[in-house]
């Protein structure tokens, strides 16, 4: 029997079994309860009395605020969990913000870092076009002073060439007339061979006047050259531009 009971119900005390299951009057209040009928109702196996003060403990481990809840007279003085990860939480909070302002002040100093970059780069390009119309200027300068050179020196041998031909125009005039006019001179004193050298040297003279005239005529076009390459690459263009503003 008592263990049908128990199966049935969990209980085999009877006055239990009676407080739970079987109706008095008048209906008892809580105070007058069975005490073992309020520790099968709060779930603990205890008094009511002790459930609460056993919640109540467990609510003082949590809470300091016990007061504004009814559990204690006042509030407890010392912070309990909640309050301990509440100033956790604001201070972790404090802490995000912090690092978050830290945060947009690095991406700020990226985007800064990243705008000097892009100048520094367009700087360098800058420069380097610069360099590129100055090292033109440069070297159409240098063209030019040869090319003025060589027209000097081309003017120069023109004049050169000019007398030596005029010399070698007379030095044949006066070989033809002397072999005309003196054929005696074939058994002439040794001076007048002297004489006939310097002639023969002048002659060689002359020749030699011919090649430095050819090899200046060949250097004059060769920067006559340079200088049309110049100038049909545009950079000739600039540059004579930019010497004949200085």
């Amino acid at each position: 029997y008592e263990a049908i009971i128990q199966q049935l119900f969990g209980m085999t005390n009877r006055e239990l079994f009676e407080a739970t299951f079987c109706l008095i009057q008048p209906l008892p209040e809580s105070e007058t309860l069975d005490e073992r009928l309020q520790g099968l109702l709060s779930g603990s196996g205890k008094s009511f009395e002790q459930s609460l003060d056993k919640l109540a403990n467990e609510l003082k481990e949590y809470t300091r605020f016990t007061g504004e809840k009814g559990v204690t007279p006042r509030d407890l003085r010392e912070a309990r969990q909640l309050e301990n990860l509440s100033a956790k939480i604001e201070s972790l909070q404090q802490a995000i913000a912090q690092e978050q302002g830290q945060v947009d002040e690095f991406e700020e100093l990226k985007k800064n870092a990243a705008a000097l970059r892009e100048q520094k780069q367009k700087a360098e390009a800058d420069y380097q076009l610069n360099k590129g119309v100055l090292d033109a200027m440069g070297e159409w300068k240098m063209a030019a002073e040869r090319y003025r050179m060589s027209s000097r020196n081309r003017m120069e041998l023109e004049n050169a060439v000019q007398n030596a031909a005029a010399i070698e125009q007379r030095v044949n005039a006066l070989e033809s007339q002397i072999v005309r006019d003196y054929p005696e001179f074939i058994d002439a004193p040794a001076e007048t061979g002297t004489d006939l050298d310097n002639l023969i040297n002048m002659d060689a003279a002359i020749r030699q006047t011919n090649t430095k005239e050819q090899q200046y005529a060949e250097t004059h076009a060769q920067l006559e050259a340079e200088l049309a390459a110049y100038d049909a690459s545009g950079e000739g263009s600039e540059a004579a531009t930019a010497l004949g503003k200085d």
